[in-house]
């Protein structure tokens, strides 16, 4: 599995609704470079509204029109996002660790668009 795949299946979905998708994202995704691409690549998809990543709760909100896009969509963009970042090619055993502070119970498990 390439370190792209990895990544995307640490994407946990968080809240879903018409127009919001918050996700928990994997440590390697809240470094500073990797927030850069994340929060102006979202941004740049048309219907996006904004995109914020709390590196410190390791989660991403963003802000869509529902009449435009749907949430998949939204996901499909980050996936996207995810072959631009500068760590792209750094083995996923070497990525950054970091244990949740909190437990969410009734996550979904690996995003699938």
């Amino acid at each position: 599995m390439s370190y792209i795949d990895e990544l995307a299946r640490q994407i946990v979905v968080l809240h879903r609704e018409a127009g919001v998708l918050r996700l928990e994202l994997p440590a390697a995704l809240c470094l500073p470079a990797s927030v850069a691409v994340i929060e102006s690549g979202l941004v740049q998809v048309t219907g996006v509204d904004s995109a914020a990543v709390d590196t410190g709760w390791r989660r991403i909100s963003v802000r869509y029109a529902a009449d435009r896009l749907t949430a998949g969509q939204v996901a499909r963009a980050l996936f996207a996002l995810l072959e631009k970042l500068p760590e792209a090619g750094m083995p996923v055993a070497n990525a950054p660790q970091v244990t949740p502070s909190v437990q969410v119970e009734g996550a979904t498990p690996g995003l699938q668009p």
